[in-house]
This record gives C-alpha cells, sequence and structure tokens, in this order.
C-alpha cells in the first residue's frame, strides 16, 4: 500500500525472527525490500534478521536494498517519568500478602510460550527446595495469556502455589517493581525487553537468557546474570546468588540504574526515529518531484 500511494514505510522488529516460523519467515524474505528503513530494536535483532531473512534472499537487488536499508536503534526508556510513577500510589507487600522481609522474584510479561515461564517456575521451585533460610521466597507474574492456566497447574505440581502471585494483566505494572528483590526473564529469545530496561531503571538485579556471552543491555555478573535460555539449573543458581548475598544483590542494582541513565535515554531514541522520518519523509517528496 505504501508503494502503491507513494507513502514510505518504516518497519520495526522487536524480537528475535528465529522463533518465528517458516510462513512469518517466507513472507519476511519477499517483503523485506518493501520498507524504506527497517529498524531492529537490538543488535542481536539485527544479526538474526541478517542471517534468517535477508541473506536468505535470492534476489540479489532485493538482498542488497534491504541490507543497505536496516539500522539498529535501541530501545530506550523514560527513566526520570517512571521513577516518579513508581512513588505515586506504589503497591505494598501486605496488599499483595507478602511479608515485608520476604525476598521477591518479579517478572512482567505475556504468559505465553516464548517467555518459557515454566523454567522460571521449576527453576523457583528448585531453589525453595533447597533454602533452609527463615527468609521467605514470593514469586510475582505481572501478566496474563494462553500458559496461565497451565502455569498454575505446575506451581501447584511443584508445590509451591503457595509461593505463587499471578498477578494479572496490570495496566501501571511499574507499581510493581518496588516490590522485586530481583527481576528474572526465562524467555527462549528477546529482543530489548521494555521490562528489562524498567527493572534495571528501578535498580533491581536482573536475570536474562541470552543464548550468547553478550547481551544487548546487561554486563554478566555487573547487572545481573545471564543465563542459556531453557536451563533450569543456571537460573536456579542465579537465583540463589541473589538471595543468598544481598550486598552483591544490592551493587548490581545500583549499577542498572546508572546503565539506564547513561545509555537507555528516550531522548535517544526519540531523536534517532526523528531523523528516520524525516530522511524517509524527504525521499518520498523528491521522488514525487521527479
Amino acid at each position: 500500500m505504501g508503494r502503491r500511494y507513494r507513502i514510505p514505510v518504516v518497519s520495526d522488529l522487536h524480537g528475535n525472527c528465529v522463533h518465528e516460523g517458516r510462513l512469518r519467515s517466507f513472507i519476511n524474505r519477499h517483503t523485506a525490500h518493501l520498507s524504506d528503513t527497517t529498524i531492529a530494536v537490538a543488535d542481536t535483532v539485527n544479526d538474526t534478521y541478517l542471517d534468517h531473512i535477508i541473506r536468505p534472499i535470492k534476489n540479489q537487488r532485493h538482498q542488497h536494498y534491504a541490507c543497505n536499508n536496516l539500522v539498529v536503534i535501541q530501545n530506550g526508556i523514560d527513566a526520570h517519568a517512571l521513577r516518579q510513577q513508581a512513588q505515586i500510589n506504589p503497591l505494598t507487600r501486605p496488599e499483595l500478602g507478602i511479608p515485608e522481609h520476604a525476598f521477591v522474584v518479579g517478572s512482567v510479561g505475556r504468559l505465553e510460550p516464548i517467555k518459557s515461564y515454566d523454567v522460571l517456575l521449576t527453576a523457583f521451585a528448585r531453589l525453595c527446595s533447597r533454602t533452609q533460610s527463615p527468609r521467605p521466597l514470593k514469586l510475582v507474574l505481572v501478566g496474563s495469556g494462553s500458559q496461565l492456566e497451565a502455569l498454575r497447574s505446575l506451581a501447584q505440581s511443584q508445590d509451591i502455589a503457595s509461593h505463587v502471585i499471578f498477578a494479572g494483566e496490570q495496566p501501571e505494572a511499574w507499581r510493581f517493581y518496588p516490590l522485586f528483590d530481583c527481576f528474572a526473564l526465562s524467555s527462549q529469545s528477546e529482543g530489548i525487553s521494555l521490562a528489562l530496561l524498567e527493572a534495571l531503571c528501578c535498580g533491581i538485579p536482573v536475570i536474562t537468557t541470552h543464548e550468547h556471552h553478550h547481551h544487548d543491555v546487561i554486563t554478566d555478573g555487573t547487572h545481573g546474570f545471564l543465563v542459556p535460555p531453557g536451563d533450569i539449573h543456571p537460573l536456579m543458581r542465579a537465583l540463589e546468588t541473589l538471595y543468598q548475598h544481598p550486598e552483591k544483590a544490592a551493587a548490581m542494582g545500583n549499577a542498572g540504574r546508572m546503565l539506564i541513565d547513561e545509555k537507555f535515554s528516550i531522548d535517544r531514541v526519540i531523536n534517532q526515529y526523528r531523523a528516520i522520518f524525516l530522511k524517509a519523509y524527504k525521499n518520498s517528496t523528491q521522488k514525487e518531484s521527479l
């Protein structure tokens, strides 16, 4: 439609395309050259799109065009606004039935297969079975999706139902961040998760899955921990480390907060997107004049 009406088209890539399936990959390969600009929200998203979508394109002209119009603009957040919001009418632990001295693991996201919350639940269950400390453990999952009942059943079968809170979909998810001692993502893959950025912004140490040692956001051991996707034991060990070493967890949280302020400002993102839109508009008006 954009080509037909001479309207510039800017496309976004928000996740790793490896898990999108054959049909979607087929369509992507045949349409990649139609966008004036394609924006990947992370270097790893850019790399997988190049490897799995652009390089297999057989038409060399289309492949060259798609490659030249692929750019990276990393996600960012308005850290100042988020921190202000988190102080307005915040949730308290007693409201959710959580003891004040509990160690709370939190996550925010869709309860869908690609998020692999079954892995997080199992790792959390193993942590509960290993700990001898009087400090209670809680897991709070903020979000809804097709896996809700399956995850409830898994929590029951692992005998941790009393330790897990399914908070459901929340329009003001930021209210939950101050409750968390640790933020965990167990996804098969992610681009740059906005929930991860928000947790870092609030000074929470994070654990996230990643297929490579290098991550688009955090440094392993500095802002939190990187663990392989689908691997329960490393995830459990990372949770246990933060549980047993609160000073280490606090240092990681502070490092994450500074990281967001230095590298993931929303102003940077806005300026980069503005430049892309202005360039697309300029190119379209030049084509019309011709």
